[in-house]
């Protein structure tokens, strides 16, 4: 009888053990879902603040005037700030746009389908921000603006 029982036990550890490696490893995964939801969340707020900025641009250039238009996007992402920030180069513009409160070059970048002078930082729970566009003689420059 004796012999029985340590059988037991090392099969109760075993259960235990692999218990809790089926938890860590569902935990993991579910971790990994909702960060790769909130890398998404992320692109479609870069992918909205492009397409308005596009249709600003389009119509500041048709109507050569000044408009200014407030972003409706929220103020975190995942219980996470985020930042905003338009650039450019000699070539094209773009949104980039990552986590934190510190803007650095990211991967998250989405492209305006139009050559503008593009600038300006915005840091989730700071306001609602806005775009702003108008031509600066012959050149147009878009710009992201804290709000209210």
């Amino acid at each position: 009888m004796p012999s029985i029982i340590p059988s037991y036990v090392y099969t109760l550890f075993a259960c235990m053990v692999v218990g809790a490696l089926l938890i860590l490893a569902s935990s993991i995964s579910i971790a990994n879902v909702k960060n790769q939801a909130d890398l998404q969340r992320l692109k479609n707020i870069a992918n909205s603040v492009a397409t308005t900025s596009f249709e600003l641009v389009s119509s500041v250039k048709t109507n050569n005037l000044t408009a200014n238009v407030m972003l409706n996007i929220p103020a975190s992402v995942g219980n996470q700030r985020y930042w905003l920030r338009l650039e450019n180069d000699s070539f094209r513009s773009w949104v980039d746009i990552g986590f934190g409160t510190n803007p650095q070059s990211s991967q998250q970048r989405t492209y305006v389908p139009s050559m503008v002078f593009a600038t300006g930082t915005y840091v989730s729970g700071a306001g609602t921000p806005a775009l702003r566009c108008y031509m600066n003689d012959s050149a147009t420059c878009l710009e992201i603006l804290e709000g209210n």
